[in-house]
C-alpha cells in the first residue's frame, strides 16, 4: 500500500512540476513579447525609410534603362524604315 501512495505522491508532485513549467515558459515568453514590442515599434519607421529608398532606386534603375533603350530604339526604326519601304516596292 505503501508503494502506491509513494507513486501516486510522485505523480502528483510530477503533474505540479510539469505545470509549473508551462506557467513559466508561456511567462516568459508574454515578457519577451512585452519587451520586443516596442523595439518593432521603434524599428518601423526605419524599415519604411530603407523600403521607400529600395523603391526608389528600383524605379531609378528603370528609368535610367528606359532613358537608354528608347533612343537605340528610335536610331533602329530609322535604319529600318527605308529599308522596309525598299522591301516593300520589290
Amino acid at each position: 500500500m505503501s508503494a502506491i501512495l509513494t507513486l501516486f505522491t510522485l505523480l502528483f508532485f510530477g503533474s505540479i512540476f510539469v505545470v509549473g513549467v508551462i506557467a513559466a515558459a508561456t511567462l516568459l515568453k508574454f515578457t519577451v513579447y512585452a519587451i520586443v514590442w516596442p523595439l518593432k515599434l521603434l524599428l518601423l519607421p526605419i524599415l519604411l525609410i530603407l523600403f521607400v529608398i529600395k523603391i526608389a532606386l528600383i524605379i531609378t534603375v528603370f528609368a535610367v534603362i528606359a532613358a537608354l533603350v528608347v533612343p537605340l530604339l528610335i536610331v533602329g526604326l530609322l535604319f529600318a524604315v527605308p529599308l522596309i519601304a525598299l522591301s516593300a516596292i520589290t
